[in-house]
C-alpha cells in the first residue's frame, strides 16, 4: 500500500487545551492512511497475527539542494535526527486499527525505516501487511 504525503510521527493529546498542531498533523496524516486502505481494500479487519513493514520517505527538509553530493550529506544529517522511526510506525499502526487491523495488538512482527526521498520526489509510505502462521509447540 502506497500512502502519498509526509508521514507524521505518532503525537499525544494532552487534554490540557486544545490538540497540537503536531497532533492535528499525526490525526491527519492517519486519515490519509484509512482512506487509502479502504479504496484499496475495503475493511478486512484482520484478526489473525500479522507482520508489518513500513518504510517512511521523508522530505528532505529546505531548499532543494542543487547538487546530488549536498542531496547526500543532507540526507545523511536528516536520517538520524528526532523522530525516531517508532514514532512513525507506532502512528500507522493506530491508523490501520478500525481499517486494516481489527486492533494493534495483532501485529507480532514489526520492520520499520525511514528514509529521504529523491530529489524531486514526493514524500510517501509503503505499508506492507502480510499474515503470520504461528507453528505448533
Amino acid at each position: 500500500l502506497t500512502v502519498p504525503g509526509q508521514p507524521v510521527p505518532w503525537s499525544v493529546y494532552t487534554r490540557r487545551g486544545p490538540p497540537s498542531n503536531t497532533f492535528q498533523a499525526m490525526q491527519a496524516w492517519q486519515e490519509t492512511i484509512r482512506a487509502a486502505v479502504i479504496q484499496k481494500y475495503g475493511r478486512p479487519l484482520l484478526k489473525v497475527p500479522v507482520q508489518l513493514e513500513c518504510v517512511f520517505f521523508l522530505a528532505l527538509p529546505g531548499p532543494a539542494p542543487k547538487s546530488q553530493a549536498t542531496w547526500q550529506r543532507r540526507m545523511r544529517e536528516q536520517i538520524v535526527k528526532r523522530p525516531d522511526v517508532t514514532n512513525y510506525q507506532k502512528a500507522a499502526e493506530d491508523a490501520l486499527t478500525g481499517t486494516m487491523l481489527e486492533d494493534d495488538c495483532y501485529v507480532i512482527w514489526g520492520v520499520s525505516k525511514k528514509w529521504i526521498t529523491p530529489l524531486g520526489q514526493e514524500p510517501y509510505t509503503e505499508i506492507t501487511v502480510a499474515t503470520v502462521e504461528l507453528g505448533g509447540s
